[in-house]
């Protein structure tokens, strides 16, 4: 049974300029943004985390959503598993490595939309140095004006085995770590 990892999104952003009727240019609003995870934990439960602290912007055309994009950097000393020492675990070398990388993100490269509301975002996922294709699947939850006259706009995003790679790496520490080898050699993370 293959075990899968989350990665969840939901912005909420502010616009920096509107060029178009149609088009808007938005910054990630980080105290209404919220990016999760969830992972198996032994194959009979999950852990749920969180990163708190992420960055970045996306152009939004409701238009013609082909000429949208976004790109986000997430801080990775921002884990939350509710458990301190797991979080202390997750930054090591063993899993993140948040001191040689403090950053995961997100670039995407294509936009297509799949009905009035919902989009495939397709792009670029780093996390530890390593660059993988993911493809998020976005909705729109829609586009208001807050009490100080600004435009938000939100949206949620999933991708699925985002993480996998990470717990791969984690399972293959384990098992040398019981064969007398100490630690995980450099590039020895698996390809997906």
């Amino acid at each position: 049974m293959k075990k899968y990892s989350a990665l969840f999104f939901l912005l909420i952003a502010q616009p920096t300029f509107t060029p178009s009727a149609f088009a808007a240019k938005y910054d990630i609003d980080q105290s209404h943004t919220s990016i999760e995870f969830k992972v198996s934990h032994l194959g009979i439960s999950s852990v749920r985390g969180n990163f708190a602290d992420v960055k970045g912007e996306f152009d939004f055309d409701a238009k013609e959503v082909e000429k949208s994009s976004v790109a986000a950097e997430i801080n990775v000393t921002s884990i939350d598993t509710k458990n301190g020492k797991r979080d202390e675990h997750l930054k090591s070398p063993d899993f993140l490595e948040e001191k040689k990388f403090p950053t995961i993100t997100f670039k995407s490269k294509k936009i297509s939309k799949v009905s009035d509301k919902k989009f495939n975002a397709a792009g670029d996922l780093t996390i530890h140095g390593i660059t993988k294709e993911v493809i998020l699947e976005v909705e729109q939850g829609g586009v208001a004006q807050d009490p100080w006259g600004s435009e938000r706009a939100a949206f949620s995003a999933t991708t699925l085995s985002a993480l996998h790679w990470l717990w791969l790496r984690f399972h293959r520490y384990r098992h040398r770590q019981r064969y007398g080898q100490q630690y995980v050699p450099p590039g020895s993370l698996p390809a997906r």
